[in-house]
């Protein structure tokens, strides 16, 4: 977590447009508090730990889903099994999971296959964890869709 003077920005952020950087912002503000952007964390910051991550449950993504914007509606959620974002995760296409703390709050970062491309066409996501209860904040990813609202790919970074 850093002010914003000392917070240090992605490539990704600046390469945005002037609302969507506001919206970008806003998801890394968290009860008054500024954290750092994601994609702009050293690598070396990052583990591959998973008895780091944050315990996280179906009602934990179910919760976030339902509470914030975007494509998933309650309907959808019955049916979780044939979502995109847990197919994603059951069929290979999250690829290596980094955790990264920020005091009460994990970061898991993870690129993310589309399901029509080559490999070398991933999707950066990252989703932003409570530590103490699991509950999801908010996520974004470098997909269309994933700058707007909650995308597929989030919610498949999240899955593991």
């Amino acid at each position: 977590m850093a002010s914003n003077s000392q917070r240090k920005m992605s490539d990704y952020f600046t390469s945005l447009e002037f609302t969507a950087r506001k919206r970008y912002l806003e998801k890394l503000k968290i009860d008054g508090r500024e954290l750092d952007d994601p994609f702009g964390i050293d690598e070396d910051q990052w583990s591959e730990d998973l008895t780091q991550w944050p315990e996280l449950e179906f009602g934990d993504l179910y919760t976030y889903l339902i509470d914030s914007e975007g494509v998933y509606t309650k309907e959808k959620l019955k049916a979780y099994k044939s979502l995109d974002s847990y197919n994603y995760y059951h069929n290979g296409y999250v690829r290596t999971v980094y955790h990264f703390a920020a005091d009460e709050w994990s970061i898991l970062k993870a690129r993310v296959n589309p399901s029509q491309h080559s490999a070398d066409h991933n999707h950066e996501a990252w989703v932003i964890i409570n530590t103490q209860n699991g509950a999801v904040r908010t996520g974004h990813c470098k997909c269309k869709a994933g700058y707007v609202s909650c995308c597929r790919h989030v919610i498949a970074s999240a899955n593991v």
